[in-house]
């Protein structure tokens, strides 16, 4: 018998982008956590969940232009947010 702790982060991974697929954010976000727990800075698992934050609108856009633009840090307090937001970073070209 499987149980949960022998099941990889990556089948979590898997199984919380179908429930993301068919429409179920809140089991996918219970799974993103628990891959978390195991491994906190996996940008596909903070990419997934900044996904659902922004389905459900919980997510404010820094993308937009000014003082607050990709470049801005996001409020200290909010760890997830933070590295989201430093994996953005690292994926995304120098500005010339």
């Amino acid at each position: 018998m499987v149980t949960p702790r022998d099941v990889s982060a990556d089948d979590r991974m898997r199984y919380a982008r179908v429930l993301v697929q068919i429409g179920e954010p809140y089991d996918a976000e219970i799974q993103l956590a628990r891959v978390l727990e195991e491994r906190p800075d996996d940008l596909g698992a903070l990419d997934l969940l900044a996904k659902i934050k922004h389905i459900r609108g919980e997510l404010r856009d820094r993308r937009g232009g000014g003082a607050r633009g990709r470049d801005a840090a996001p409020p200290a307090g909010d760890l997830v947010t933070c590295r989201a937001w430093v994996g953005a970073r690292r994926s995304s070209p120098c500005p010339k």
